[in-house]
């Protein structure tokens, strides 16, 4: 018998249609695999609910949903992008049958463009999680934070919108008892969310995985990355040219009117096999917000760019 890809993944209704998205390309890139995708939810309306799990299903794959309360999330730090539904990945190993040894973690805000079979061999039996380094963390600002979270020197600091979950060693060794105690001790640290927290309790027991897994918005926009950042122009020009998955990191989304985003076309492709895939509307409200967040972006990456340049 195939084996079953175990896949996780958290949404509110906010974020469905980007969350079909992503399974939309999960499926696509990876036709002749089994998966059961495991939706972590805290009260999707019944109409999403049902569309999400009719698409999974239409798709011949296995799909269970998991109720979390939001009540256990109450110091948790939000903003107008980030819910609380971002820390639902905390509870997924609390959630899943113990038979279940371990479990790929996506971001909604992601697309596939590889066979995952690949990733599933890496060897996780001494890590909790497999992820992909956050590279940003060279710079100052950042080194700053990372020390203010206690996190070990010389591992790295992991970016968590892909997580290859160990699940038993994770149970073992109560990572979800340990984020509620640092989200209720340390709450006023936590600047990047859900990503902190798991980064402060995991330390440095976390494997590397190549960055191809997880190439973020930085990867294609940022002109520090270069050297700065510690990968060479070679290995970005293929992460640019061919990423295994694109991370759609920053203010600004594909489904953005004014996202310019390379790989926006194909988050937009994806997006049409699914059951969101009419036009995506944008108010006049809605444009003006998104028009303002990437002006600020834009002034923050300039003025880092140049102090960076100058220090």
């Amino acid at each position: 018998m195939a084996e079953i890809f175990h896949i996780a993944c958290s949404s509110d209704d906010k974020f469905v249609p980007h969350c079909a998205t992503m399974l939309a390309s999960l499926f696509q890139t990876n036709r002749d695999s089994w998966f059961h995708i495991h939706i972590f939810e805290g009260g999707l309306n019944v109409e999403n609910k049902l569309q999400l799990e009719r698409f999974v299903l239409e798709n011949h794959q296995l799909c269970t949903f998991y109720k979390v309360q939001d009540e256990l999330l109450e110091k948790v730090p939000t903003d107008m992008r980030i819910t609380k539904a971002a820390y639902y990945r905390i509870y997924i190993p609390e959630f899943l049958s113990k038979e279940i040894s371990r479990v790929l973690y996506l971001d909604c805000d992601v697309i596939i463009r590889d066979k995952i079979s690949s990733l599933w061999e890496s060897d996780l039996n001494n890590f909790l999680i497999g992820a992909v380094e956050e590279h940003w963390q060279r710079t100052d600002e950042l080194k700053r934070h990372i020390e203010s979270l206690r996190i070990p020197s010389g591992r790295g600091y992991f970016n968590s919108g892909l997580l290859f979950i160990n699940l038993s060693k994770w149970r073992e060794e109560d990572i979800t008892g340990a984020a509620l105690i640092f989200i209720s001790r340390d709450s006023t640290k936590i600047k990047f969310w859900d990503q902190d927290v798991l980064n402060a309790v995991i330390g440095n027991r976390w494997l590397k995985l190549d960055n191809y897994w997880n190439v973020n918005t930085n990867f294609f926009f940022d002109k520090m990355l270069p050297g700065y950042y510690n990968i060479s122009k070679s290995e970005l020009t293929k992460l640019r040219r061919n990423p295994g998955m694109v991370h759609f990191t920053g203010v600004s989304k594909p489904w953005f009117f004014w996202n310019r985003h390379p790989f926006k076309r194909e988050y937009l492709y994806f997006r049409s096999l699914t059951p969101w895939n009419g036009k995506i509307r944008h108010t006049a409200d809605e444009i003006f917000r998104e028009t303002s967040q990437s002006i600020k972006e834009h002034v923050i990456r300039f003025f880092k760019f140049w102090i960076q340049l100058l220090s």
